[in-house]
């Protein structure tokens, strides 16, 4: 039984290759005999594929097209639906009042990102007296030290999808708040995940394609308003796994462009998308998820500083090097900034480095120190407090 079941098995198999193969030659066939002139069967068949593939992208185009007018009708009539509660209030001035206390970003003005000839191992040089004098004291109201307020400005207008789905979701979390015992609708949850969804992939596409520093200020207030969105959304509805999925995938673009760009004049531009990831980094959801992606990415570039030190060629990666001083201050301020984040693996990790690296790179090497007593209860702020 058993031998004729795998020699009917095999028969359909090699009847299933036969058939594959005389498809092929009949595809084949057909292109030869209809080659125009003048022009060889290899020749055609790459033009057709040619035309073939950007049919494809044609449809594709037109599929998200698609999908963002189908969202953008949910938006509607989900807002639709809910303006009616409560009446007497208009949303435009709730949302105005609601901004103008919005949180505010420390600057990173006073930190000046090391280079490679002042961290060469002869000493930390001038940087390291730029990190202990990297933070003021904080504000009366507790906040951080201020860049400027934000406010609900679209530059771009309705017909810029970034500034479309800020609009929604201020709409939505005004809406909220002038109920107190709100009742969320049915559809709620799902049309304000796909739009905070859609708003961090605009951000990612917003760094990549440069729009910065003419649309800064409309970025931070992307990533304020995503970061409350989320936080607003949670207890209505959970996310779903594909969401945070897609979450953690932007936080990825985000933190790899921020170590990986290599423009001339970037330093505008690192320093606002450190601001924007401070934004992101305050909302419950997302912070857990961007402190461990910061953290491994920091480990991991540590594990290549010294990878160049045992070869001794004393190559390695300037751009990430330089770039990785903006990630220490987005994990400077977000473990700061919020509750005690513990991670004793990471921590390990951060103090084995350390050691290691303190004679070659030292900057670094004090740089990472820092964090790491960050991460350690057992440590007193007051040690890593440049004012004592």
């Amino acid at each position: 039984m058993d031998t004729g079941a795998g020699g009917h098995s095999s028969q359909a198999a090699r009847a299933g290759q036969w058939s594959a193969a005389s498809a092929k030659l009949a595809v084949a066939v057909a292109v030869i005999k209809s080659r125009p002139p003048g022009r060889s069967g290899r020749q055609h068949a790459e033009d057709l594929a040619a035309g073939l593939g950007r049919r494809d992208e044609s449809w594709e185009a037109k599929a998200r097209g698609l999908q963002r007018e189908v969202l953008r009708l949910r938006q509607e009539l989900l807002l639709s639906r809910t303006r009616s509660r409560p009446a007497g209030n208009d949303p435009a001035t709730l949302l105005s009042q609601e901004f103008s206390d919005s949180p505010k970003v420390p600057q990173l003005s006073e930190v000046v990102p090391a280079t490679p000839e002042n961290d060469s191992g002869h000493g930390s040089g001038s940087n390291t007296e730029a990190l202990l004098q990297t933070a003021g004291a904080d504000e009366a109201d507790g906040h951080p030290p201020a860049t400027a307020s934000l406010r609900p400005r679209f530059p771009g207008g309705a017909s810029d999808p970034m500034a479309a789905h800020m609009q929604f979701l201020q709409n939505l979390c005004g809406l909220r708040k002038l109920d107190a015992c709100w009742h969320p609708l049915a559809e709620e949850g799902s049309v304000a995940w796909d739009s905070a969804g859609q708003l961090l992939r605009s951000l990612v596409s917003a760094y990549k394609d440069g729009r910065t520093p003419t649309q800064q200020a409309l970025l931070l207030q992307a990533s304020q308003v995503a970061a409350q969105a989320l936080d607003q959304c949670r207890p209505c509805s959970g996310p779903s796994r594909l969401f945070i999925t897609h979450a953690e995938d932007c936080l990825k673009e985000l933190a790899e462009h921020l170590l990986s760009n290599s423009h001339l004049n970037r330093f505008t531009s690192q320093e606002g998308l450190a601001d924007c990831l401070i934004l992101l980094g305050r909302s419950r959801m997302l912070r857990r998820p961007l402190l461990d992606l910061l953290l491994s990415q920091i480990n991991l570039l540590a594990d290549h500083l010294w990878n160049a030190c045992q070869e001794g060629t004393g190559t390695f990666e300037v751009e990430r090097y330089e770039n990785s001083f903006y990630v220490y201050w987005v994990l400077e301020q977000l473990l700061k900034d919020g509750p005690r984040y513990e991670h004793r693996e990471a921590q390990g990790q951060l103090e084995r480095q350390v050691i290691r690296l303190s004679d070659e790179f030292p900057l670094f090497a004090l740089y990472m120190w820092r964090i790491g007593g960050l991460l350690n209860p057992t440590v007193l702020t007051e040690t890593l407090d440049p004012a004592t």
